[in-house]
């Protein structure tokens, strides 16, 4: 009897992981939920160990007795394709029995391969920020990602870090502004239970730093901010450096892109986006013609990005799968 087709995606997180079972026609087989590592963290070999190991242990409990088509995976820290191309090298030489054809890549890029069948962005503001294209020919170009003291422009980390900042500068009269800043010192202290803004030297540069900490300021400014120009005004150069993300990728995008440019949008900053639409458009409106972007569309993320990780899986594996995507859009521009 000829085995089925069968495809299987992992979605592979810090903190959890999402194995997906698909057929040819994009129907699901089943999903299931597990730990998640980094896969920088842990390194090649205990990676492929702990996700074959944790596969088998599913495909026994399921009465499952067949070789994956493609397993495609999307791993947080897999940032290096020549890290990643070592890791299928060492799953193909190991792990035959699993899978027929192996593929590994971001979890930023299997986001992309979830919502667009050809090239896209992704463009990620939570906590930290990134973007990713990934071109049809399934080339990949990085903006940001580098981590709160590098980079994260335009996140959750970054605008409060930098009303921090700003009050610092208040207080010691390096800035100047024509309205007062008090509803932002009140709310950066209030939010840290704090009586002065030195003590807030502790809460940056202590032992106990708390990244996660920090960022959660920035959905109290949100809510202060319709209210009060100073936190306002965060959030519009907050929206600033996230087009500046799209504008630097989008240099390296294809001729047929610029016609429309689909971004898949991910992360918490979203949830503000009346507060940072306007300086998002104001630098797309500015680099446009240097650009050659016609239309820019942004979608919200309506499926598994383990889908991705299929998909891209499959057409490594250059066997047909079918699975439309519904996309939900989030907000457009036409120039």
């Amino acid at each position: 009897m000829e085995q089925p087709i069968v495809f299987a995606g992992i979605e592979g997180g810090a903190t959890t992981f999402q194995l997906m079972l698909m057929d040819e026609n994009g129907n699901k087989l089943g999903q299931w939920k597990g730990e998640g590592f980094n896969f920088a963290i842990i390194g090649i070999q205990k990676t492929a160990e702990r996700i074959c190991s944790w596969i088998e242990s599913i495909k026994k409990e399921n009465n499952l007795h067949l070789t994956f088509a493609a397993l495609g995976l999307g791993l947080a820290g897999a940032e290096n394709n020549e890290v990643n191309n070592k890791l299928v090298n060492y799953l193909t030489e190991n792990y035959s029995h699993i899978a027929s054809c192996f593929f590994a890549t971001s979890d930023s890029i299997i986001s992309i391969a979830s919502s667009f069948k050809g090239s896209g962005i992704v463009l990620i503001a939570g906590t930290g920020s990134s973007c990713r294209l990934l071109k049809e020919d399934g080339s990949i170009h990085n903006v940001g990602g580098w981590g709160h003291l590098i980079s994260d422009r335009g996140s959750a980390i970054w605008l409060s870090l930098k009303a921090i900042k700003l009050l610092f500068d208040l207080e010691d009269e390096l800035e100047k502004l024509p309205y007062s800043y008090e509803i932002l010192k009140e709310t950066i202290l209030k939010h840290f239970k704090l009586s002065n803004h030195v003590q807030l030297i502790d809460v940056i540069y202590g032992d106990s730093f708390d990244k996660a900490n920090v960022a959660s300021l920035c959905e109290i400014l949100a809510s202060k901010a319709s209210d009060d120009p100073v936190i306002k005004s965060l959030f519009f150069e907050c929206g600033e450096e996230l087009a500046r993300h799209i504008v630097a990728v989008v240099k390296h995008a294809d001729n047929d892109m610029l016609n429309n440019v689909p971004i898949l949008i991910i992360g918490s900053m979203f949830k503000s986006w009346n507060l940072i639409k306007d300086g998002f458009k104001s630098i797309l409106e500015k680099n446009q013609k240097k650009c050659g972007y016609k239309e820019i569309s942004l979608y919200e993320q309506n499926v598994s990005p383990a889908v991705g990780a299929i998909r891209l899986a499959a057409k490594k594996a250059g066997l047909k799968f079918d699975k439309e995507i519904p996309l939900h859009i989030f907000d457009k521009y036409t120039f």
